[in-house]
Formats: structure tokens, C-alpha cells, sequence
């Protein structure tokens, strides 16, 4: 019978990689001359890797605002504060999806292998590495990198040039970005829907395309064991494990858990979704 791997954050972080979230905010503030202002725009609760999403749901207004202020300036007379928005929008999406490629770029996986994987398996991965073929030889056919569209590069324009960068999805929850706009006392309804379309991760959407599609289409009843390793089944990515759980209902989960507790552990979340 053959198995499933889920591979999360924390599967790279055991192999040694610096891909906590602090490990990005410091490759942020110190190699890069965008990196400190964009950290500027949002409030950073803890050092967890799954916290980056949060960070990105939490935006700090009051530099928002300051943005804002200055792209109304630059902008003709006749233009709106939802033209501002949406500017501002756009250049923070831009700034993070390019800090985010280079600072994957410039991770060293030098590790090596510190489990025994089931080399006929097929693995679901949430992160931005190789780790799987670098290091354990598997074969490219067996991944599905759902987050990484590492084929596909995009021109962000950086303010300096055009530059061509490797297309990451990252992005927050859309529940955690209502919740946190709604408890702001600077609470915006049109920034609210304006940043939720630049800075938003919609699951249902990749959900959809043909990679996940293919994905889910190689799953079969001969699969009897779901491994989710490193991965904490955080709220924006639990419709995957609902469709994973509805494909292979017979299948027996194995979670890695963390040594945090359990508010919200990689079994708290599972027993959310009833696995």
C-alpha cells in the first residue's frame, strides 16, 4: 500500500533550512533597501512561520495611511482615494512577492536526509524548496509544489526597472484580513476589499486549477497512509486536507506535532476538520 506525504514549514526547518518567518523578516530588514519599509506596513505577533500569514492579514494602518498619503500626491488631481488604494496595493503585493523570491533564492539546502520517506509516495508540498529532490532523490513527478509556480516568472516593477522574478502564491486569509480590518478603529470598507484582492490567498481558486486537479486526480484507494509532516493545517489551507480526507476516506492520518501545545497544533486543526 502506498503513502501521502504532506510537507510543511517545519519539514525544511528539522532538515536545518532558516525558513521561519524571523528568518525572512531579517533577510527583509538587512539585505534588501525595500525590505524595512514594507515591514513597516504590518505588525509582527511571533516568529512562527504560519504567523507570516497572519502578518499579512494584519496590516498596520496608520503606515497604510502614510502610504496612501504620499501616492495621493504623485497622482493628478482628479484622482480618488480608491485610486491611491489600489496603488498601494499593488506596489505592497509587488514588494512581498519580491523580497519573498529572493529571499528563497538565496536559502542554502545544504542537508541531508533525517527520515525514511516511502520513495513510491506521492507528496503534496506546501513549501518553496526542493528539499524532496535535492535531497531524498524524488522523482518530480511524485511533487505536487501547490504554492510554488516556480515554471512561471512575473515582471514586478521594483522602481528601479522591470525585474523578471519566480512567482510564489503567498498571501493571508481572507477571514483573518475581514476580521482584522473590522476591529480596526480606522476600519475602511473599500480598503478592506481593495487589499483583500492584492494581498489574499484564495484556496478555492488553486483549488481549481490544473495542478491541484492532477493532483488530487493521482490519489487512489491504494493509498492507506496520509503523513503530514511540518505542517500546521492552519485555517486558510484546511480545504485541502477536507478534499484529501474526502478522496481517501480510509486512509489512516500521522501527524508530526509540535512541542507548543495544543491551541493550535497540527491535531487541533486536524480534529477541526474531523480527521
Amino acid at each position: 500500500m502506498r503513502a501521502l506525504y504532506i510537507i510543511g514549514n517545519g519539514f525544511d526547518r528539522y532538515h536545518g533550512l532558516l525558513t521561519a518567518y524571523e528568518d525572512f523578516k531579517k533577510h527583509a530588514e538587512t539585505n534588501t533597501k525595500h525590505g524595512a519599509d514594507l515591514l513597516e506596513c504590518f505588525y509582527s505577533p511571533e516568529s512562527l512561520w504560519s504567523e507570516f500569514e497572519k502578518c499579512l492579514a494584519n496590516p498596520n494602518y496608520n503606515a497604510l495611511l502614510k502610504r496612501c498619503e504620499i501616492e495621493m500626491s504623485r497622482l493628478p488631481n482628479d484622482a480618488t482615494k480608491e485610486d491611491a488604494w489600489h496603488n498601494v496595493c499593488h506596489e505592497i503585493s509587488a514588494e512581498v512577492q519580491w523580497l519573498f523570491s529572493d529571499w528563497i533564492n538565496s536559502l542554502d539546502i545544504k542537508t541531508e536526509k533525517k527520515l525514511n520517506l516511502t520513495y513510491d509516495a506521492q507528496f503534496l508540498v506546501f513549501n518553496y524548496t526542493h528539499v524532496l529532490e535535492d535531497v531524498y532523490n524524488i522523482d518530480t513527478s511524485q511533487i505536487c509544489y501547490i504554492h510554488d509556480d516556480y515554471e512561471n516568472y512575473i515582471p514586478i516593477d521594483m522602481g528601479s526597472g522591470i525585474i523578471n522574478t519566480k512567482r510564489y502564491i503567498v498571501g493571508a486569509d481572507k477571514n483573518l484580513i475581514d476580521n482584522s480590518f473590522n476591529q480596526s478603529e480606522l476600519f475602511d470598507a473599500n480598503l478592506m476589499q481593495i487589499y483583500r484582492r492584492y494581498i489574499s490567498k484564495d484556496v478555492y481558486a488553486i483549488m481549481e486549477t490544473p495542478k491541484w486537479k492532477t493532483f488530487i486526480s493521482k490519489l487512489s484507494d491504494n493509498i492507506s497512509s496520509i503523513y503530514a509532516l511540518g505542517h500546521s493545517a492552519s485555517p486558510v489551507d484546511q480545504p485541502y486536507f477536507e478534499e484529501i480526507n474526502r478522496c481517501l476516506p480510509k486512509a489512516k492520518w500521522f501527524y508530526a506535532e509540535r512541542e507548543y501545545g495544543c491551541e493550535n497544533s497540527e491535531k487541533c486543526n486536524l480534529n477541526k476538520i474531523r480527521i
